[in-house]
C-alpha cells in the first residue's frame, strides 16, 4: 500500500513536469526543455540521465526491470521517450530521434504496453501536441 500510494505520488509529479517540458521541448522547441525532460526521466528511473538515455532499447528495458518499477512506470516512460524522439526529429538529430522511438517501444513491449495508446495522464498533453501537429507548428 504505501509503495503503491508513493508511486503514485512520483507519477502525478513526473506528468505535471512532463506537461511542462515536453509542451516546450516539442511544441515550442526549446531545446533545452530537452535536458529537462531527460533529467526527470532519470529521476524518475534512478539512473544517470546520460547513461540510461545512452542504453540500447533490449539495455534500457533491462534496467528499468531492476529498479522493479516498469510495470508501474513503462507506459509513461514509453510515452515520454517517444515524445523525445518528435523533439529530437524537430532538431534535425535523425540518430537520437530513431534510438528514442527505438527504446520506446522495447520499453513498451518490454511491460506489456501498447506504444500506439496514450497513457491517461498524458492524453490532455497528447492532445495539445497533436492539434500543434495539425496546424503545421512541427513535424
Amino acid at each position: 500500500m504505501l509503495q503503491r500510494d508513493y508511486l503514485s505520488k512520483l507519477i502525478e509529479s513526473f506528468t505535471k513536469q512532463m506537461e511542462v517540458y515536453l509542451k516546450d521541448a516539442v511544441i515550442l522547441r526549446k531545446t533545452e526543455s530537452i535536458g529537462e525532460v531527460e533529467e526527470a526521466l532519470g529521476e524518475l528511473l534512478e539512473l544517470d540521465p546520460d547513461m540510461l538515455l545512452s542504453l540500447s532499447p533490449d539495455s534500457l528495458v533491462t534496467m528499468i526491470a531492476l529498479g522493479g518499477n516498469g510495470d508501474a512506470l513503462g507506459d509513461s516512460v514509453a510515452y515520454v521517450l517517444a515524445r523525445l524522439g518528435d523533439a529530437e526529429a524537430q532538431r534535425g538529430d535523425k540518430e537520437t530521434a530513431a534510438l528514442r522511438r527505438q527504446q520506446a517501444r522495447a520499453v513498451a513491449l518490454g511491460f506489456g504496453f501498447n506504444n500506439q495508446i496514450v497513457p491517461e495522464q498524458f492524453k490532455d498533453l497528447d492532445k495539445e501536441i497533436q492539434d500543434a501537429r495539425a496546424q503545421g507548428r512541427f513535424i
